[in-house]
């Protein structure tokens, strides 16, 4: 197996050695592709950072809900507008 770090780092000498060992290849997508998934996976990263942080203030404002007077049914059904 190749490493990748080496297709992504020496994309031309590993189409040469492949290429004397019979296999001519263009890595090119290979190698594009791999900076598309790295992009996603860094992307998704951020997105679940995000969320884990919003995760994290829901019981505060639960509990600041569950305290605030306008919170309370009494003022939610009281009927004045």
């Amino acid at each position: 197996m190749i490493d990748f770090n080496l297709i992504r780092n020496e994309r031309e000498k590993t189409e040469a050695a492949l290429a004397k060992k019979g296999c001519v290849v263009d890595l090119k997508p290979v190698v594009e592709w791999d900076a598309e998934l790295r992009r996603l996976k860094q992307a998704a990263e951020e997105m679940k950072a995000k969320r884990n942080a919003r995760s994290k203030e829901i019981p505060k404002i639960k509990r600041r809900a569950a305290t605030s007077k306008r919170y309370s049914p009494r003022c939610a059904n009281s009927g004045t507008r």
